[in-house]
Formats: C-alpha cells, structure tokens, sequence
C-alpha cells in the first residue's frame, strides 16, 4: 500500500465511522451529510423494496421502506473494513415483530468525502420478511 492509500483509506476510515456513528445515534440528517445528492443504492431484487434508489431522496425513500421491515434503533455496524475509496460494513439489523435479525453487507464508494454509491449484499432470505 502507498503511503497516498494509506492516508486515504485511514481519512476515509474516519469518514465512515463518523457516518455509521450517526445512523446508530439515529441522526439520520447527520448521516445524510455523508452522502452525494447524486448518490446510487442499489438493494437486491429479491427484496419487496429491492431495485436501484438515487439521490438523496431516493435513499429517503429506502429508510422509510427498511424502517417498515427492520429496527432502525437496533441497528448494529458489527465491522468496518476500508481500503482507499471503498468502505464495507458488515451489519447487524433486527427484523420487526420478531426474534430474527439479518446479517448484510454495504459496499460503499466513496469520493471527495461523499458516498456516491452504495450497494447492499444480502442472502436470500425466503419467508423471513413474510407479509401476513
């Protein structure tokens, strides 16, 4: 690793924890001062709110549909991996009415200290999200 990608990843580290900590504080405007109003979410199709989101009120649009579905306030960012301008966060969120959590994976690009892209890995999870 250079030492430019490792000052990167290292300010880039710093960048994500600050965004990730203020999601788990529930400061959801903080957070969005971490994304470009360009951004791309991409969530997997098999989801009932799966498909592409841009913009900022693309992903405001995705918050209220997870929030549908999951514990925002339980929301966990079990690890933090960065190298250079990506970021991964692997994390932990609680399925409402439930005992259940799903396990995930973002995959977040980052560029002039915005996220411009953010896709999410998820297994398949069959009837777990279930609507009676």
């Amino acid at each position: 690793m250079t030492p430019a990608t490792r000052e990167l990843t290292e300010h880039n580290r710093a960048l994500a924890e600050q965004m990730y900590g203020a999601i788990a504080r529930g400061d959801i405007e903080g957070f969005l001062s971490f994304i470009s109003p360009n951004v791309v979410v991409e969530e997997p199709d098999f989801l009932d709110y799966g498909g592409t989101y841009d913009g900022i009120d693309g992903l405001k649009t995705l918050f209220a549909k997870f929030a549908t579905r999951f514990d925002l306030s339980g929301l966990d960012f079990e690890r933090i991996v960065v190298d250079g301008n990506y970021v991964c966060a692997i994390c932990r969120a609680p399925v409402l009415g439930t005992n259940n959590s799903v396990v995930f994976i973002e995959r977040v690009l980052i560029e002039a200290d915005k996220v411009i892209g953010l896709r999410v890995y998820m297994y398949d999870l069959g009837g777990l999200l279930a609507v009676d």
